[in-house]
């Protein structure tokens, strides 16, 4: 395999991927396939300036520093069916934003930033029709740290901007502490 054949693979992959996301997710869609377009079609400059390198465990097409690692834009597709194209720093995934990783054993798109080959910052998240479609969250570490936004397959959406998830269950106890001291008070 050839780099403009893992490019190729790649691109259709993420084209037929994304073709499941809702055009609500116009923001997601619209990233993956103009990234795709601009960094896996063999017209680019770019894929044909770029190398390519195989690992046992998936292939590489993209930037590599004088020492052979992994650094600038590049495309990886993992033997287990993954992908991810955006940036890489010191051998790694590292993309402040706009990274797009697709794993393959629960198919999700995961469109975002990345660092030290985890997902970090503000990240999308969308799976195919099921129990949970998408969601929007903060990740530290590989980790939600905060939930932003989720929708459910029966359409239902619940909006969270807290650390801790807690949502209205967490305003709602608020409310009743701050109405028990205001009646407290006027005894």
């Amino acid at each position: 395999m050839d780099k403009y054949q893992v490019a190729q693979e790649t691109y259709k992959r993420l084209i037929k991927r994304v073709s499941s996301i809702s055009n609500e997710y116009a923001y997601s869609k619209n990233l993956v396939i103009d990234n795709a377009n601009f960094y896996l079609t063999p017209k680019k400059n770019w894929l044909n300036k770029a190398k390519y390198k195989e690992y046992s465990y998936g292939r590489f097409v993209g930037e590599l520093d004088s020492e052979g690692n992994r650094q600038g834009m590049g495309v990886m597709l993992w033997n287990n069916g993954d992908i991810y194209l955006g940036e890489w720093f010191l051998d790694k995934m590292w993309d402040d934003e706009e990274g797009i990783k697709l794993q393959n054993h629960d198919n999700g798109l995961y469109i975002g930033g990345f660092l030290n080959n985890e997902l970090n910052g503000h990240v999308y998240v969308h799976y195919p029709p099921g129990y949970c479609e998408y969601y929007e969250a903060v990740f530290k570490g590989g980790k939600v740290s905060n939930m932003k936004r989720e929708r459910y397959a029966d359409g239902v959406v619940r909006n969270s901007n807290t650390e801790s998830g807690g949502g209205w269950c967490g305003c709602l106890i608020v409310i009743i502490i701050i109405m028990v001291i205001i009646s407290t008070i006027g005894r």
